[in-house]
């Protein structure tokens, strides 16, 4: 038997200046065809590691296509939250709700510190909860440890309200305690409200 694939016969997968001229060898052609759909399960689209209903990755993805597919923040949205959580500090700082001086001085502190990990989440855009609130807690100790550092102009500018208000005056232990509740609430938060949204 001659199986002969003439250029204008031959199948798109081969070259058509490529003709295949099998000369009585049944075994030949079935071994081609058999690498063929070995080929064409390999590429298709059951073979990826996706669930097409749900859209869920499974632990054998590329680290590539994980990444691609990671949830990124809108920047504008966080953005205005820093700015509505910046309002309410204010306010909880500014006008006399009558609270006590615990919960005035350290309910202050946790809304500053909600305030600094929304903006790292503006910022920080493709980056996770985690790596974020390590920004934040990392600025907010940074800033409290500032406080130990003295000079003239520094404590001058401490003196005023902007400067008491977005560096403080004395530094306090439960300060940073605070701050450790605010950018948790706020992570915490975040992840809930994720969870929430994500399909499935």
């Amino acid at each position: 038997m001659a199986i002969v694939f003439h250029h204008d016969e031959a199948p798109n997968s081969l070259p058509a200046q490529n003709a295949v001229n099998l000369e009585d060898d049944d075994s030949a052609a079935c071994q081609s065809y058999q690498g063929a759909t070995m080929l064409s399960g390999i590429c298709s689209l059951e073979s990826l590691p996706i669930d097409m209903e749900r859209l869920t990755v499974s632990p054998n993805t590329p680290r590539e296509f994980e990444v691609a597919t990671r949830h990124v923040r809108s920047r504008a949205a966080w953005i205005s939250i820093a700015i509505v959580v910046m309002a309410i500090g204010l306010a909880w700082r500014l006008v006399p709700f009558g609270l006590n001086g615990f919960a005035l001085k350290y309910g202050g502190s946790m809304l500053w510190a909600a305030m600094v990990y929304c903006l790292c989440a503006a910022l920080l855009t493709h980056r996770s909860i985690a790596q974020t609130a390590g920004a934040a807690i990392l600025i907010a100790l940074g800033i409290e440890l500032l406080r130990l550092y003295h000079e003239s102009w520094l404590d001058a500018f401490r003196l005023t309200l902007p400067g008491a208000l977005l560096l403080g005056r004395i530094f306090s232990p439960w300060n940073l305690v605070a701050y450790a509740i605010g950018i948790g609430m706020v992570a915490l938060c975040e992840g809930l409200v994720g969870r929430q949204v994500r399909p499935g």
